[in-house]
């Protein structure tokens, strides 16, 4: 058995991983399953999706956070785990949380940035916490009020997508109601939109349409300029004698 080749002649003291080396196989299907909370390639539970080479899964926490992982089915996942999908860097995360600071329920709707640490996108006051978070393109939800005095107020429903723009995850929000909901409840959100159809491409001409193409060519005459004085010239043209 071959004994390797020396790595340094000078002592080595620590060795550390600089990076991981990325899969050269081709792209592999990942399920999720929910019953022991672990990704995996057998088919059992939810299909994530085909993961390749640098593709990445992305999870959202009841503490308002976030993080992403490599496709590695020894990976363990947080207890508080909402959401585990696919990142796609260009899905918008739509979240409403109570602002422990200001004392109210605010807005936010923003892209996931950053490596695989866990990230706050909520405010970090103690009494801060998330009540509603959704990666649909059009998240919906009621706002359900007390009572003034006597009277019932009526229940509003917002649509995220229109009330608020995508922004930073730094990003505060907007605040949601001049008038504390007593209650957030999530609406089925719209349907997702139609993707593009792709333009269909133009055919190429063929061989034969480009012969012919030359055949037409060469069947064009020139302009001929004719004296109208000319007897004899007019003769020639015809075809007279």
């Amino acid at each position: 058995m071959a004994g390797g080749n020396i790595l340094s002649k000078i002592p080595i003291r620590k060795i550390i991983l600089k990076e991981k080396g990325q899969s050269t196989l081709g792209a592999r299907q990942i399920w999720w399953d929910e019953s022991v909370k672990r990704i995996n390639t057998d088919g059992r539970g939810e299909l994530l999706g085909s993961f390749g080479a640098g593709d990445k899964i992305l999870t959202i926490m009841q503490s308002g956070t976030y993080r992403l992982y490599d496709a590695d089915p020894s990976t363990h996942f947080d207890e508080d785990l909402l959401y585990i999908l696919k990142f796609d860097q260009r899905r918008p995360v739509s979240a409403i949380y109570y602002d422990g600071e200001t004392k109210t329920h605010m807005v936010k709707r923003f892209l996931v940035e950053g490596g695989d640490k866990k990230t706050s996108f909520i405010s970090e006051h103690a009494d801060s916490k998330l009540e509603f978070v959704s990666i649909a393109t059009y998240p919906r939800v009621q706002l359900e009020f007390g009572k003034m005095g006597k009277f019932e107020r009526q229940a509003q429903e917002v649509l995220l997508e229109e009330f608020i723009a995508v922004k930073g995850f730094k990003a505060k929000g907007k605040k949601l109601s001049a008038n504390p909901p007593k209650k957030i409840i999530a609406l089925d959100p719209l349907p997702e939109p139609e993707p593009e159809p792709e333009p269909e491409p133009e055919p190429e001409p063929t061989s034969d349409a480009s012969e012919n193409a030359k055949v037409e060519s060469s069947e064009v005459k020139p302009n001929i300029i004719v004296d109208l004085e000319d007897d004899d010239a007019q003769m020639r043209l015809f075809g007279g004698d």
